[in-house]
């Protein structure tokens, strides 16, 4: 029998999938007893080398509110060519293509290895994909040159028959027609001024002759390719033509006064872009990719007004109430935003600059399509150069690692409901007999939109078990859930795959110890994460930091072993012993402490976390430590200023940042040059160790990392000394004599003195 962990492992290997709990409560009110909602975190496009997607249409449930997909778990009988429904009972009959199946000869969909397959559906037209740049001109000099290098190469990783179009903007936004030979031709609009869609579409010439659109195809009549051609063309008739115009990009030309901002129109530049998809491609991949240097500064979605000497907003103005353009830009960016979900077209924001750029405001645009956000200093740096040829990376299978346009739709057995989702995704309203009431997350719904995708994007689900404590559920009884996700593939295929799962009902009164060895902490520490974050985008951040804790209180003095008002006797077992420090990490991390962080840069790190996986998401929350010294090989080490030792190189990855931190000794003797002398070999390949192994997460990691080199007393240890856990202190350093490792100037708790008082809340029997 393979072990609790070995089981989580297969299952995240095979289906992408990781629940919080493997066994779960039969009723409702011990699901609610359990503290952690029974919840998943779902990579819907996990990479798997061995599913080959299967060439037919799945086949579905023939009652009209069910329409699951059929499955290895449902009954079959092959002799009346029959199968039963495992969602909702129904019998159905097979297709005339499975009149030969039998028990020695069953289709894919009904093998147990198969709980995950993939089908391409061969229907409707398919539509090239469609990059539309929207490219910020206020920039400096070397900035707009590196930036016009990073898009030229860009056209060279484009498929040869996507289509692409260039919008630029500063003072003015000008749309750019592409198929002039020659002639540079551009449509210029005013900055300030908020157009609508219609508004947008006829000025641009691309009003449609009343023909009747069907939902999802582009019109097929005549009229079609004169309507797109003009601002969309394909990259292989216009490679060379916007080569040319974007090494021919100037500047802004609008002067700019000494002490004032450049004025710039991102508002209005990504009102046009959205306009122009929408009349001319519903419906269908693309992308628009905002390239930006500096805040909106004009016009709707205004950020900060051109003085220079009024600063933009700190989280200090906006707790006062004092930042006067962010309600009303938000709204602006939340109605794109949701504009652009709707077609099913997603928005990347690319902002490079010194200081902050609007992300808060415009987060909505990349957080509700499932576009990428980059925030780097200049587009001059390899931060910002690797991470934007990282967008067109190609997968083991030769194909870009980008799917656009998916739905999720989510299907359980009747025990159980589903409370919301969080992740890149908005809502499509569906209702039906499994949306719970109690909505966690984006909730209300069984259906979301995710207008783009790639191998590592991760959606948190949350589940609501209803059954009623008095109902017992059948001994041996399984409770599944199945998820149907249907994507434009980059090839333009249309593709569902399609994940069903199953977990075991256990009585939590007889069968608690089941329940509790099936705990995955891991997941149920990310899915944890996620809804705090989640909250503290619109509670005060001291309310999110006491729910998180009385959710940790309630844990331990559900599952720990304790005699009453004794803190020394209390105990976790191995399956829940990690989770309080990740809580511990989570609480001290940019998620949730704004402290130290711009707004923009809290957005920048929580859009991030609401859409990795779950290796990627812990590192997140409780960043890994690497030790390499003389006495053996490198080693991980505690997240602790104890690991801190002058002899010692250690190696942080937080996934934002790459710490490379040398110990006293070690800087002395680096400044000593010792690493220069044939008979100290050893210390050069010690000092060159941990850059090789930094190379390697550099080189895969998207957004690539900040890359940091320090050492001891460096002005930037402050990325080390942030992060690991504050054992020693300058309040508590002489109390211990003389201990090892490096104190650190904070009045923050420790994990040690965080520990004591959990271990006293949960054996206080006044709580």
């Amino acid at each position: 029998m393979a072990t609790y962990l070995e089981f989580i492992q297969q299952n995240e290997e095979r289906d992408g999938v990781r629940f919080s709990w493997n066994v779960w409560p039969s009723s409702r009110l011990e699901a609610t007893r359990m503290v952690v909602p029974l919840a998943c975190l779902l990579t819907p496009l996990k990479e798997r080398l061995d599913l080959p997607p299967v060439q037919y249409e799945p086949v579905l449930c023939s009652r009209p509110t069910c329409k699951a997909v059929l499955n290895p778990l449902c009954q079959v009988d092959y002799r009346a060519k029959l199968w039963a429904c495992n969602f909702c009972f129904q019998r159905n009959q097979f297709p005339p293509a499975y009149a030969g199946i039998s028990e020695v000869n069953q289709p894919a969909e009904l093998m147990p290895q198969f709980s995950t397959i993939e089908y391409i559906v061969q229907r409707g037209p398919q539509t090239p994909l469609i990059f539309l740049y929207v490219v910020d001109t206020c920039l400096e000099e070397e900035d707009l040159q590196a930036l016009k290098e990073s898009l030229q190469m860009s056209l060279s990783l484009l498929p040869a028959d996507a289509l692409v179009g260039l919008i630029t903007f500063g003072r003015m936004v000008q749309v750019h027609e592409l198929s002039c030979e020659g002639i540079s031709k551009s449509y210029v609009f005013r900055g300030t001024k908020d157009l609508t869609a219609k508004q947008i579409q006829d000025m641009l010439g691309l009003s449609r002759p009343a023909v009747p659109i069907q939902q999802g195809r582009p019109l097929q009549t005549p009229e079609q390719p004169v309507i797109s051609s003009r601002f969309l063309q394909p990259v292989h008739k216009i490679d060379m033509n916007l080569t040319d115009l974007l090494g021919e990009l100037q500047r802004d030309p609008w002067p700019v006064t000494q002490g004032k901002r450049s004025l710039r129109s991102t508002g209005v530049a990504l009102s046009i872009a959205v306009g122009l998809l929408e009349g001319t491609f519903p419906n269908t991949g693309a992308r628009i990719m905002l390239f930006t240097g500096g805040p909106p500064t004009q016009g709707p979605g205004m950020v900060v007004g051109d003085e220079l000497k009024t600063p933009i907003r700190s989280w200090h103005d906006i707790e006062k109430d004092n930042a006067r353009f962010m309600k009303k830009a938000t709204k602006h960016y939340e109605t794109l935003a949701n504009r652009t979900a709707a077609n099913g077209h997603c928005i990347d924001i690319y902002a490079c600059a010194l200081d902050q750029t609007g992300l808060l405001e415009m987060k909505c645009c990349a957080n509700l399509t499932g576009g990428h956000m980059v925030m780097g200093d200049s587009f001059n740096t390899s931060l910002f150069k690797q991470t934007f040829q990282r967008v067109f990376n190609k997968g083991f299978n030769g194909e870009f690692r980008m799917a656009f346009g998916a739905s999720l739709d989510v299907k359980t057995s009747r025990e159980l409901k589903i409370a919301g989702a969080i992740g890149p995704c908005i809502s499509l309203n569906a209702k039906g007999p499994c949306v719970s009431e109690n909505e966690l997350g984006i909730g209300g719904t069984s259906q979301w939109k995710i207008c783009s995708l790639d191998p590592s994007t991760t959606l948190a689900i949350y589940f609501e078990v209803v059954n009623q404590h008095n109902a017992p559920i059948p001994q041996g009884g399984r409770g599944a859930v199945q998820f149907v996700t249907q994507y434009q593939h980059s090839s333009t295929q249309k593709r569902i795959r399609v994940t069903t799962i199953a977990r075991n009902w256990a009585d939590a009164q007889s069968q608690l110890q089941h329940i509790e060895a099936a705990f995955d902490q891991e997941a149920a520490a990310v899915l944890m994460a996620r809804l705090g974050v989640y909250r503290a985008e619109s509670e005060e951040g001291p309310d999110v930091l006491r729910w998180l804790d009385r959710q940790l209180i309630r844990l331990c003095q559900k599952f720990g072993q304790y005699n009453k008002d004794d803190p020394n006797s209390f105990r976790l077992s191995e399956s829940f012993s990690l989770y309080p420090q990740f809580m511990f990490h989570l609480r001290r991390s940019p998620f949730l402490q704004v402290f130290n962080n711009s707004p923009d840069e809290s957005s920048y790190y929580r859009h991030h976390f609401a859409r990795q996986d779950l290796t990627q998401s812990l590192i997140m929350i409780q960043p890994i430590l690497y030790a390499y010294s003389f006495h053996g090989p490198p080693e991980p080490v505690l997240l602790d200023s104890s690991s801190i030792l002058p002899d010692r190189i250690l190696l942080m990855d937080t996934f934002f940042q790459i710490v490379i931190y040398l110990g006293e000794t070690i800087a002395q003797w680096q400044k000593a040059g010792y690493q220069d002398m044939p008979e100290y070999e050893n210390f050069k390949h010690l000092l060159q160790a941990p850059l090789d192994d930094a190379q390697e997460i550099l080189q895969t990691r998207f957004p690539m990392p900040r890359y940091i080199h320090t050492e001891h007393g460096g002005s930037q240890a402050r990325f080390l000394l942030s992060k690991v856990n504050p054992s020693q202190t300058h309040n508590n350093l002489y109390a211990w004599g003389q201990e090892s490792g490096a104190p650190i100037l904070t009045d923050d708790v420790s994990l040690q003195v965080f520990m004591d008082h959990l271990k006293k809340l949960a054996v206080s029997s006044a709580s």
